[in-house]
């Protein structure tokens, strides 16, 4: 894995977030709220959960803090949602901008939400919208 193989599967991811937009914002904010079988229980709280894993990934990086992991309430509608999505995709874009292939190596150091201390590699974890859409694992390949 190469930092340039990274930006091709976050190019890849962002251009699946685009088709799968367009498909969305036709939904109305009931359908996008909608309560629906499922781990997340809508449209809407699943979108939040990516985001908010894509961010926190991001913030043990040294990137932008997310802070508190996301609220599905305060995305009310899908306009809400991608506002913060538009600001994170920056994020990343900057943050993978500035990278190294060597930086890949590295092991990241984190508080866990239960408080206790964890450590993954750098390129351990890859949440995004490719996840739903391509069904592919959420684990960077070849790191």
């Amino acid at each position: 894995m190469t930092i340039s193989d990274l930006q091709r599967l976050y190019d890849y991811g962002y251009w699946a977030n685009a088709r799968l937009s367009q498909v969305i914002s036709e939904l109305t904010p009931e359908q996008f709220t909608q309560d629906l079988a499922g781990s997340y229980a809508s449209i809407r709280n699943t979108l939040v959960h990516v985001l908010s894993a894509e961010w926190g990934w991001l913030d043990r990086r040294g990137a932008p803090e997310r802070g508190p992991a996301l609220r599905p309430d305060d995305y009310p509608t899908f306009q809400a949602l991608v506002k913060t999505w538009s600001n994170v995709e920056r994020y990343v874009r900057a943050f993978l901008s500035k990278l190294r292939d060597e930086d890949l190596a590295r092991i990241v150091a984190f508080t866990a939400r239960s408080g206790r201390w964890s450590w993954e590699s750098f390129c351990s974890t890859r949440p995004i919208t490719v996840f739903i859409i391509g069904g592919r694992s959420p684990f960077c390949f070849g790191c």
